[in-house]
């Protein structure tokens, strides 16, 4: 996908329990779906934020939807780490390139729990 700053990919695990309630909400605004995949909600939130960052609209879309979710997401220079509040698809981060290049902000918490890490990627990527 193309997002403002540039292009951006998304993977997804999981599922979202008001998937329905928001594709009809963005249906309704004028949201054309591609798939039936809750991932796309992902997509179509963060394209509708006001925002220009990535993660910030990342974090709008984080606020509206529940259930029970892990996100990587890669943007031109980053990587942003995702998780849903309760950690039922917990995500897990490891490797030697991962290692190398570890500059993670420490996380930040959405409400009291959702959270997001962000690093730089790697040149070479």
């Amino acid at each position: 996908m193309v997002y403002r700053s540039g292009p951006l990919a998304l993977a997804h695990n999981g599922n979202l329990t008001n998937a329905r309630d928001l594709r009809q909400g963005l249906e309704g605004s004028g949201s054309i779906f591609q798939t039936t995949l809750d991932t796309e909600i992902f997509l179509h939130l963060m394209a509708l934020s006001s925002t220009e960052n990535p993660e910030d609209a990342l974090i709008e879309a984080m606020r509206q939807v529940e259930g029970a979710y892990a996100l990587l997401v890669l943007t031109r220079d980053r990587v942003l780490a995702v998780r849903d509040a309760y950690g039922f698809r917990p995500l897990s981060w490891a490797g030697s390139a991962m290692a190398t290049w570890s500059r993670a902000r420490p996380a930040r918490s959405i409400w009291s729990a959702p959270s997001i890490c962000a690093t730089s990627r790697p040149a070479s990527w």
